[in-house]
């Protein structure tokens, strides 16, 4: 009965108010969780999935290493990523050269030279410089394995 007078006396307007900054106070809230949450799901898809440009693939090289008796060999398919959209097709008649010098370039490697991570992360800075020494300079971003089997 007391807490029944205690309401009665506060007035309903004094109530309403005090509901009304308690509703705009969890709203605010939600809406900066839901923000921040937004945020960082956008962050963990990274900004360079979204900016893919054209790409020229080469598929099922295979080569023999440099190795004493040439019995090693290395299988590796890959992705150029273009730089530049309207050059792609145009890179794509260069296609044939590009797959010469990558072929020259992975057979003059041992087994040693591409077993690693750090091998293979090597290998692919060599063969972006590479292709972009066929195809002209900055006209690749990026080079991706798609396979790489080391026999």
């Amino acid at each position: 009965m007391a807490e029944e007078e205690v309401l009665e006396q506060v007035p309903a307007s004094s109530r309403s108010y005090k509901q009304i900054i308690i509703v705009v106070i969890v709203l605010a809230l939600g809406g900066g969780i839901g923000a921040a949450v937004a945020m960082v799901a956008k962050n963990k898809a990274g900004p360079a999935y979204d900016k893919m440009g054209d790409c020229i693939s080469i598929a099922g090289l295979i080569v023999n290493l440099m190795e004493p008796g040439g019995n090693r060999y290395l299988k590796v398919s890959m992705v150029f990523e273009i730089a530049f959209k309207d050059e792609a097709l145009m890179k794509m008649k260069m296609k044939p050269r590009l797959k010469d010098q990558v072929l020259v370039y992975l057979s003059s490697l041992t087994v040693a030279q591409v077993l690693k991570r750090e091998a293979k992360v090597k290998v692919k800075k060599e063969i972006l410089k590479l292709a972009n020494k066929v195809l002209g300079a900055g006209a690749v971003r990026q080079v991706y394995f798609r396979s790489f089997v080391i026999q």
